[in-house]
């Protein structure tokens, strides 16, 4: 009797599989994975992010953006003006002062010097005068006139100093140097620090027998080029030009 195909048996998912050693039914139950292809073998895991082989992130660093050059006041900015130094302040005070009282023997001095050669040309003019024939009192009258002269050149020349340096002053500030002198005719020389070309302390033999000198400034312009300040104590004169000459010094640096 010729029996009915049967269908070949599927497995039962409700029936679980028969009992056996515990590591065949581990083996059994833990899918095996094949190793990656080689495609899959990218740099990049599954999370997007560089890594090994099957989506192991490695360390990675934030990328970082080139900034803009900065500007030169942010890479070097320009320093600030140094505060003067001890000398310098103790003479830019902003105070009037009156030349060196020792001006006035200065001047006297070479005043007498000057009379003393004004008298030395009278004698000899004199003595000339007397071996020409000429009338005696026409003699007289020149002798006498030469003596007043003389005299007067003498007073002028001792009282004058006095006068000139009770009129004469300077003014040194942080802006420049302002000096004011004249008896009949007052003037006021104004010298910015930025006008300044160079600066010159001269002293002759008579001021340095008084410890006196001359303060010789260079401007940039037509009117009062050269500005001389007599009658100041050398160290003073110094301490003037050398702060004159620091603004100068440092507007060629910048």
């Amino acid at each position: 009797m010729v029996g009915m195909p049967t269908d070949e048996a599927s497995p039962d998912p409700a029936v679980s599989p028969p009992a056996g050693d515990p590591g065949e039914q581990s083996s059994a139950e833990t899918p095996r994975t094949s190793p990656p292809e080689a495609s899959e073998m990218s740099p990049e895991g599954g999370d997007g992010h560089p890594g090994a082989a099957g989506g192991t992130p490695l360390p990675t660093h934030e990328p970082v953006i080139a900034s803009e050059p900065a500007t030169r006041e942010a890479q070097a900015p320009l320093p600030e003006p140094e505060p003067p130094s001890p000398a310098a302040a103790s003479v830019a005070d902003d105070q009037e002062h009156s030349l060196d009282p020792r001006y006035i023997d200065l001047a006297r001095t070479i005043g007498w010097i000057v009379a003393a050669s004004i008298f030395a040309g009278n004698l000899i003019g004199a003595g000339i005068l007397i071996l020409t024939p000429a009338p005696t009192w026409v003699k007289w009258l020149a002798i006498t006139a030469a003596m007043i002269v003389t005299a007067a050149l003498a007073w002028f020349f001792h009282h004058w100093p006095a006068v000139y340096h009770y009129h004469s002053s300077y003014r040194v500030n942080m802006r420049g140097i302002e000096i004011r002198r004249g008896v009949i005719w007052r003037k006021v020389i104004n010298v910015p620090r930025s006008r300044v070309q160079h600066t010159d302390v001269s002293q002759g033999p008579i001021e340095r027998q008084f410890g006196l000198s001359t303060l010789l400034i260079h401007t940039a312009g037509t009117e009062h080029a050269q500005v001389d300040l007599p009658g100041l104590d050398r160290d003073t004169a110094l301490k003037i030009r050398d702060h004159l000459v620091s603004a100068r010094e440092q507007d060629d640096a910048v």
